[in-house]
């Protein structure tokens, strides 16, 4: 029964975020290039981890793509408090790290790549360094070869 409230109080606490969130995005002047397009195929939305969540309004605005748009998040406690908030915007995930789970999350990127999915990447991660792509990025992108669009968000 703990165990039930305790999952009762964390959905309420996670839908008071997203709508706090919501509210939040309302408050941002987007813009976005006048030549600006998306490539046809799949591609890899890059973003620094420290930017987080000012892309998610972006990707709002570009009508049609949240729903063919895979966030990789971790494995890791925190990530699933993520991966529901940001599933509650019309995201999915996949779910893995360079700490855990890492080959699976790969394995799963490369593939929606192929079926001209989005799979969208925080390549510097939580723990860093900031700034830095690491050599599981560049594999994703050159495994799949598809495009990296990178997503500046200044909030």
């Amino acid at each position: 029964m703990k165990i039930f409230f305790k999952e009762i109080k964390n959905i309420v606490m996670l839908y008071i975020a997203y709508i706090l969130l919501r509210v939040i995005f309302t408050t941002y002047k987007i813009k976005l290039p006048d030549n600006f397009k998306l490539p046809n195929e799949g591609f890899i939305y890059a973003f620094w981890h420290r930017k987080l969540f000012g892309a998610i309004p972006i990707y709002k605005k570009m009508k049609g793509i949240v729903k063919n748009t895979n966030l990789m998040i971790t494995t890791h406690k925190d990530g699933e408090l993520l991966s529901r908030v940001t599933s509650y915007f019309g995201f999915s995930q996949v779910r893995g790290s360079s700490t855990r789970d890492g080959l699976v999350a790969f394995k799963k990127s490369i593939k929606l790549l192929a079926n001209n999915k989005v799979v969208a990447i925080t390549p510097d991660g939580p723990r860093g360094p900031i700034y830095n792509i690491p050599d599981g990025f560049i594999a994703i992108a050159w495994m799949s070869k598809c495009k990296v669009v990178n997503l500046r968000c200044d909030v």
